[in-house]
């Protein structure tokens, strides 16, 4: 499946901040972006301004430094969040230094949880063994966003998307 055969709905709400997809920790064994880059040609052709910005795989002091320049070159008012708990977690010292408009937990998602994939895959124990030897944290396999591409998917991320644009500023 390819964003190219989704039908796109008409009329959706917009936000007025960008959304930001930021992915956890990576590793040879699972390197996979939060959202991958068909969910964001997706969410883009219906007109939301979204990013999932470059990260190193690991480090966490490369990690914090490349979140934070990204944020500030970015330059937006305000930004929506979409992480895991624990990447949440392992960026708290910076985002007081960004305006954030709201943060949605993965797996709070509304109707994302039938979606996502219910058993931790082989690659994905291999992953976090391989963290492990390094005493770097990862997130659970459901935040991993190890999701099944169906459109079901999709419409539950951009309704979620329009709940957001829903709520904005209030």
């Amino acid at each position: 499946m390819t964003s190219d055969n989704l039908v796109l709905r008409p009329n959706c709400l917009l936000t007025k901040y960008p959304v930001i997809f930021i992915t956890g920790t990576r590793s040879l064994f699972h390197a996979k972006p939060l959202a991958e880059p068909d969910l964001l040609h997706f969410l883009r052709e219906h007109g939301y301004l979204v990013y999932c910005p470059p990260m190193a795989f690991r480090s966490k002091a490369g990690r914090s430094d490349m979140l934070k320049n990204w944020l500030e070159q970015l330059q937006a008012k305000k930004i929506h969040l979409i992480l895991s708990h624990n990447t949440y977690s392992e960026f708290k010292h910076i985002w007081p230094q960004f305006n954030i408009e709201s943060t949605t937990f993965v797996t709070h998602i509304p109707k994302i949880q039938i979606h996502l994939t219910t058993t931790m895959s082989l690659k994905y124990k291999l992953h976090e063994l391989f963290l492990s030897l390094f005493k770097t944290n990862t997130c659970s396999s459901k935040e991993a966003f190890s999701l099944q591409k169906t459109p079901q998917l999709y419409d539950a991320v951009l309704d979620h998307l329009i709940n957001l644009a829903e709520n904005e500023d209030l």
